[in-house]
């Protein structure tokens, strides 16, 4: 499984926004949720990830908004698929091994 939207993309339009949560954090918080609820609430993981619901007219938070409903479905429908393909949003294999283990903790 492939998310549509990268890592250090994510990542980096993250730290951009000023979320209270990193690409990895953000991924993981939500994997948590769906395994031991069944489901999360779209909303409440993104107040959780940005510190703030999602201003009306500000470009970047509905950009990062945008891309959190992808990894969000991406998600969802990974974990629920009986195909077990679903992977963690992590960096690249290519990244530093620092960066990579990093992103785990």
């Amino acid at each position: 499984m492939s998310y549509s939207v990268s890592h250090d993309f994510l990542q980096e339009k993250l730290l951009n926004s000023g979320a209270t949560a990193g690409a990895s954090e953000a991924h993981g918080t939500l994997c948590g949720t769906i395994s031991s609820a069944g489901k999360a609430p779209f909303q409440d993981w993104v107040r959780q990830v940005l510190g703030q619901a999602p201003v009306s007219g500000d470009v970047l938070m509905a950009e990062v908004a945008g891309l959190l409903e992808e990894v969000f479905v991406e998600s969802e429908t990974g974990m629920a698929s009986d195909l077990y393909e679903f992977e963690l949003l992590l960096p690249n294999d290519d990244q530093p091994l620092t960066d990579r283990v990093r992103a785990l903790g």
